[in-house]
């Protein structure tokens, strides 16, 4: 499906934490710049998806919330999490999509503004696209997500 595209495009999903205290990411200060809303064009869509992010109930981790329409007129919504695994030190998102779509990526984190999201596992079993994204400023984003379907561009501005 096209839009799951889109949600594996947007940023960047909150996996449990241990009950232990987490040690922060050295880059855990990177992603504040993403609380908000963001209005993005995307390249295989013809009207513009609105993500909203916001922090999450525990250190280092984030909530996001995708709306677009669908091209039938019906509304699409995903949900998505972000949150840091410090024994693997990496990042994690999780995002499940109201037409049964779903992306599970990992990500060393921020370096120098670029962060690249690895597919572990996406909807139809599929693994292994990637998503880079590089924050021009704290209000604007592009992304490009290649996966096997094809490549989606996006570009984000914060509202």
């Amino acid at each position: 499906m096209q839009l799951r595209l889109v949600t594996a495009c947007l940023f960047a999903a909150l996996l449990a934490a241990p009950a232990a205290a987490q040690t922060p990411p050295d880059d855990g200060p990177a992603w504040v710049f993403l609380v908000g809303t963001w209005a993005c064009t995307v390249s295989n869509a013809s009207t513009p998806v609105m993500v909203t992010y916001a922090r999450g109930p525990r250190d280092a981790s984030y909530t996001q919330h995708v709306s677009a329409p669908l091209a039938n007129g019906t509304a699409y919504t995903a949900d998505g999490w972000i949150s840091y695994d410090p024994s693997a030190k990496r990042w994690v998102y999780i995002a499940t999509g109201n037409v049964g779509d779903y992306t599970v990526a990992t990500s060393p984190g921020w370096r120098e503004n670029v962060l690249v999201l690895t597919d572990v596992l996406s909807t139809g079993g599929g693994t292994g696209g990637t998503t880079t994204f590089k924050k021009l400023n704290d209000t604007t984003v592009d992304a490009t997500s290649v996966q096997p379907s094809g490549t989606v561009l996006q570009h984000c501005a914060k509202k």
